[in-house]
């Protein structure tokens, strides 16, 4: 069994996509043993009324004290977005080589764009940190290439998220109505006044045999509210608020297609689930889902901010009852469940 392996990333305990990326791969065999470092973040304020920053000072000393004991392998999981970077370069600076096995950094959500301007310039700084990991691995081709361009030229790759089970969430085919699943944060760029605009044109083009279920919370939600009663399409619309557990995966099992018309992703997790329970996806091109999606396939893409081009795919769905379930399950075994991220980590650590 492998050991002396070390987790850079949030705690267990705490919300979001890195978060949960952690718990799911520290139930794999060849990373339970695993000892989990949480530096902390940026821009909270501690109990003792100290800044966040003297939390993030500790820890890093904390683990200069760790990986001197013994050499590790280790795992960095970071976020892309300028302060994430930095936190990254200070956890880099402390990590002595001579104390590693191998060293990987993991980047979850954030895209390397126009915030990154001038890091380029700066790589004099930085370069003889970033020569320490051994690999970088993105979850987008988008994320990957902008790293390369604005950061500079590393060994990279592509990785995956996977699925913290093997087994499949079952749909309960041919029950009650045909239903279309939004899950998400009820945020403006997450699509979500587009879909109600193209729900809103399915009931004026006389399309009323279909529900849209919406699982979520988030800033917006209150104007969605607002914009569903004054279009009247309460009866077509329901809002469930967040959802886990059994109660999510109920909605999965119930549903027919999910929607996550978004403007930016990186590798949402509602991806995983979905192909999971054998729900298709109608979503847009945007980071891993490029590559995740096959058209025709495990689903269908739509041009991002475009209400017609939602409608016309959705139209299409109900016209057509286009059942693609068995590709998804297939798709999910393969690339996303439990054994191929066991296989994944075990190759990269062996």
């Amino acid at each position: 069994m492998l050991s002396n392996i070390l987790i850079i990333g949030p705690d267990q305990s705490k919300k979001g996509g890195v978060a949960t990326h952690i718990n799911n791969i520290t139930n794999y065999e060849a990373l339970k043993d695993a000892e989990i470092i949480d530096v902390g973040s940026r821009g909270t304020t501690l109990k003792s009324g100290r800044s966040s920053y003297w939390n993030i000072f500790k820890s890093l000393l904390s683990l200069r004290k760790i990986i001197k004991n013994d050499r590790f392998h280790v795992l960095i999981n970071a976020s892309i977005y300028k302060s994430s970077f930095i936190k990254l370069l200070l956890i880099l600076l402390v990590i002595d080589e001579k104390h590693t096995k191998d060293l990987f950094v993991f980047f979850h959500g954030g895209r390397f764009d126009s915030k990154f301007e001038g890091l380029g310039r700066l790589s004099w700084l930085y370069t003889r940190i970033l020569n320490k990991p051994d690999k970088f691995f993105f979850l987008s081709e988008v994320q990957k290439k902008g790293f390369l361009k604005r950061i500079g030229d590393y060994p990279v790759s592509i990785y995956n998220n996977y699925s913290s089970s093997d087994e499949g969430l079952s749909r309960k085919e041919g029950e009650g109505i045909f239903t279309f699943l939004f899950v998400g944060r009820v945020v403006r760029e997450k699509g979500i006044y587009e879909l109600i605009e193209a729900v809103k044109l399915l009931q004026e083009t006389g399309y009323n045999n279909f529900h849209l279920a919406i699982v979520g919370d988030g800033s917006n939600l209150r104007e969605i509210k607002k914009k569903i009663k004054a279009n009247k399409l309460g009866e077509i619309i329901s809002l469930y608020g967040f959802l886990g557990g059994d109660k999510l995966n109920r909605m999965y099992m119930e549903s027919n297609w999910l929607v996550l018309p978004t403007y930016h992703e990186g590798f949402p997790y509602v991806f995983i689930e979905s192909m999971r329970a054998g729900l298709p996806m109608i979503t847009t091109r945007s980071g891993a889902l490029t590559r995740l999606v096959t058209e025709n396939v495990n689903g269908l893409f739509v041009e991002a901010k475009d209400v017609n081009s939602l409608y016309k795919k959705m139209k299409f769905v109900l016209d057509e009852k286009l059942n693609l379930s068995d590709n998804c399950y297939s798709f999910f075994s393969k690339n996303l469940s439990k054994s191929a991220g066991e296989s994944f980590y075990k190759d990269l650590i062996s």
